[in-house]
């Protein structure tokens, strides 16, 4: 079946029925003699602004009648830059609603009413005005009230809405207090260790497996340890997501990446498991099991101190966002040593496979290491307090400066590098290179060594220094905290250049060492917030994210290749220890830097260290990143980070106690860090994973259920009583999700405080209620309880015409016209 709607305009313009009259639309165009506008104008055609060229050329209008309207690069370019106001100018709020789609956080306002709801159009008006006056707009209110004579009212400082509220106990967290900040900073350094543990109990297998790539052999001994438990196996080279399996085993990273280039390795390492994940993910949305995932790798962790191959990390990101984004996955990432025999992976892979198909809640990753002569045995991870000193040593309650530690019984399997490298150096007037330089922690770090160590400083990012002129107010704390370094005597060159570009890199490296000498640390602190869920992240965002830690990396590493440096620090994320929500890339991108610099580690260079950091309370990427269409419990969780994140301050002295030291690795966490491990892999699950029978409420939704009782609160909307008995009942389950009485048929989901972990709530029940199942982008585009029903109310209708042909089974798919 294809479901359609009838579009209601004058003509089909951007289509194909407008090719016979485009000849004569030239000729009047050309006789019109177009202008440039006096106003900047952005091309809906390009999506960038209009040039003076194009809007005097007839054949651009020509394209603009026939082509696409390129609207959500529009509304980017229109956004880029500046806190941009959007406007609606026509009736309704739908490009409203799609530029909050197209720009997360975007304000938007609709000027006039939609022609289906009632209401005023003059208070609609009203309203709008003074929306963006609160927006901070300059009105002409003279302009307002021509011709009449309005009077000035006194009104409260603070609207009073008649609304009761009590501050409930706190829930109690089975005796973890998370939220206690540990008052020493030597406290806050954690590190990851590993201990070896039995292997997993024997379980019931499941009853088809999907064996995706691998070397032969290994495929072989696979398939053949399966197939004796009587399990079906199919063995195919590649996996979209779509294929019907219990099971997948996913051999394609067991093979080295020796031969591929940085974007093939991208694409085995994070592009195709992102992609069968996704597909997962809207098999589930659809009302399908994802099927259990085990991604089977070797030289991806270090578990003593052998080699690495750091893209390899990248996938941990994909099994990460899935287990925490999908409900019902389950997914783990297996990393076999090189001393294991190739006979023993197919015990390792049935063992791992039998606990994961009967533990949701399992570890996301393991490790199998064959030491001592002994068979392969299984090791997990888990964090530990180094207790740093100022100087980089281990106080009394640290485990002191070490990588993964094995028992002393069990020698390592890989020799020993020697001596431990001595502690990297922050010495005084060096010349440091930091990218990201101006943005938040690289200028934040930069304050610190210019102050401290009277560094020469050479800050790269990609639009160098701000204008003088520039009225924003970040450009004019940048430009104050150069002038500060400046004036304390600091040598502070600033540099444009994109980290992900070899030449423009290769250039800016090339200024700064002939202006201040030889480049003797770096401090790589370029990065792209990341932020979305997984099912509705495109490739293109994911590797944008992606491309100045993994490529930056890689072009510094080869630039800088012949200078020996007194470190060279990768400014990571504790995200890649805490379990959350729509940062598959961001982790993704930041378990690579933590698997590069044990990779130089392994290989005798104790310069480079990962720091995982915390969140800082006033810059960085935890305020930066945007989850698009999350809210509530999950933006409060994000804001609870912040309050227990880093100043400034607290950062610089962190930095100094990680760099003293020899470790390649450093988390930062302000709270027990087992602990917030602990409760994050907790809430997550609760989050998603919810009963179809509505019973097993997430964490968000239930605190909202309790909360229930709460008055609609005052929104742009008016209230619209629902009609109808699909009305009527969707506004029942919202009112139950979102904890708010008296909701509308125009009421919006998103400004209710709804996000996409509620709308995966939503979909279970629109399931179990009208037997329907619909997508997270549908439900996206439905967002108010009238369109919603009268896309279930489609569905309806399509079913009742097409009769009861075909089970539950049959394979259906929609095409959207």
């Amino acid at each position: 079946k294809v479901a359609a709607r009838k579009l209601v305009t004058s003509h089909a313009f951007h289509t194909s029925m407008m090719d016979p009259i485009l000849d004569a639309f030239e000729a009047d165009v050309r006789a019109a003699k177009p202008k440039a506008p006096r106003h900047r104008i952005v091309s809906c055609t390009t999506g960038e602004w209009l040039s003076e060229a194009e809007a005097s050329d007839p054949m651009y209008w020509v394209r603009h009648l026939r082509s696409a309207v390129r609207f959500a690069q529009g509304v980017k370019t229109l956004s880029e830059g500046t806190d941009a106001l959007l406007i609606e100018v026509g009736p309704g709020d739908t490009l409203v609603s799609l530029s909050k789609l197209c720009v997360p956080g975007a304000e938007a306002i609709a000027s006039t009413r939609h022609p289906r709801r009632a209401g005023d159009d003059v208070v609609c008006f009203l309203e709008a005005i003074a929306r963006a006056f609160c927006a901070g707009v300059r009105i002409d209110f003279e302009a307002c009230h021509r011709g009449e004579s309005p009077r000035r009212v006194e009104l409260p400082c603070t609207p009073f809405e008649r609304e009761r509220y009590w501050v409930d106990p706190a829930e109690e967290r089975e005796g973890e207090l998370v939220e206690a900040r540990l008052a020493d900073p030597a406290d806050w350094t954690f590190g990851v260790t590993w201990h070896r543990t039995a292997a997993p109990l024997g379980g019931a297998l499941p009853g088809r497996v999907l064996v995706v790539g691998g070397e032969p052999e290994v495929v072989d001994a696979v398939r053949r340890t399966l197939a004796e438990a009587g399990v079906e196996v199919e063995c195919t080279a590649d996996w979209r997501g779509e294929e019907k399996a219990e099971a997948v085993v996913d051999l394609r990273l067991f093979a080295s990446l020796d031969g591929l280039d940085g974007v093939a390795a991208e694409e085995r390492c994070f592009l195709a498991p992102l992609s069968a994940m996704r597909e997962v993910a809207a098999g589930v949305e659809r009302g399908g099991e994802a099927p259990a995932a085990l991604f089977v790798s070797t030289g991806l962790q270090q578990v003593f101190e052998e080699p690495v191959e750091p893209e390899k990390a990248l996938v941990l990101g994909v099994v990460k966002a899935a287990r925490a984004e999908i409900a019902g996955a389950r997914a783990r990432s297996v990393d076999v040593g090189e001393g294991v025999d190739v006979s023993a992976v197919g015990g390792i892979v049935a063992a791992e496979l039998a606990e994961l198909c009967g533990d949701e809640g399992a570890e996301a990753a393991s490790a199998w290491r064959a030491v001592g002569g002994e068979a392969a045995t299984r090791w997990l991870a888990g964090v530990e307090r180094l207790g740093l000193g100022a100087q980089g040593d281990a106080g009394e309650s640290g485990v002191g400066p070490r990588i993964a530690p094995a028992p002393p019984t069990i020698p390592s399997p890989h020799p020993p590098r020697g001596d431990r490298p001595k502690p990297r150096r922050l010495r005084t007037g060096a010349t440091v290179l930091i990218t990201g330089g101006l943005g938040g922690i690289g200028l934040a770090l930069a304050e610190g060594l210019a102050e401290d160590h009277g560094a020469r400083l050479a800050l790269l990012s990609r639009r160098g220094l701000p204008d003088e002129n520039s009225g924003e107010e970040r450009d004019r704390a940048v430009l104050a905290a150069v002038e500060r370094m400046r004036s304390a005597g600091a040598t502070v060159l600033a540099l444009a250049a994109d980290v992900t570009d070899a030449d423009s890199l290769g250039a800016a490296i090339e200024r700064a060492e002939a202006e201040l000498g030889p480049i003797e640390a770096v401090i790589h602190a370029a990065g792209v917030a990341g932020g979305g869920l997984m099912a509705l992240r495109r490739d293109e965002d994911a590797m944008a994210v992606l491309a100045p830690k993994v490529r930056g990396t890689r072009l510094l590493e080869r630039a800088l290749a012949h200078r020996s440096l007194d470190f060279f620090a990768l400014c990571s994320s504790l995200a890649t220890a805490v379990e959350g929500v729509g940062q598959a890339d961001y982790f993704a991108a930041n378990a690579f830097l933590d698997s590069y610099a044990r990779s130089r580690a392994a290989r005798g260079d104790g310069g480079v260290v990962a720091i995982g950091w915390e969140a800082w309370r006033d810059v960085g990427m935890a305020r930066e990143t945007r989850i698009p269409g999350a809210g509530g419990a999950l933006a409060e969780g994000r804001e609870e980070s912040l309050a227990f994140g880093l100043s400034s301050e607290e950062g610089r002295d962190v930095f100094e106690r990680v760099v003293a030291s020899t470790l390649p690795h450093v988390l930062i966490s302000t709270r027990d860090l087992e602990l917030r491990i602990r409760e994050a892999a907790r809430e997550a699950r609760r989050v998603i994973e919810a009963g179809n029978d509505g019973t097993d409420m997430p964490a968000e939704a239930s605190k909202a259920a309790k909360a229930k009782g709460h008055a609609r609160p005052k929104l742009d909307t008016a209230y619209a009583a629902p009609e109808g008995e699909t009305q009527t009942a969707l506004v029942q389950l919202w009112e139950d999700l979102l904890g708010i009485d008296g909701l509308g048929a125009d009421d919006d989901f998103f400004e209710l405080g709804g996000n996409s972990l509620l709308l995966m709530q939503l979909s279970a029940h629109l399931k179990e209620r009208f037997e329907v199942t619909l997508t997270m982008r549908e439900l996206f585009d439905t967002p108010t309880v009238a369109r919603l029903a009268e896309r279930i109310d489609s569905l309806a209708l399509l079913a009742d015409v097409g009769g009861a042909e075909g089970g539950d089974d049959e394979e259906t798919e929609e095409f959207r016209l």
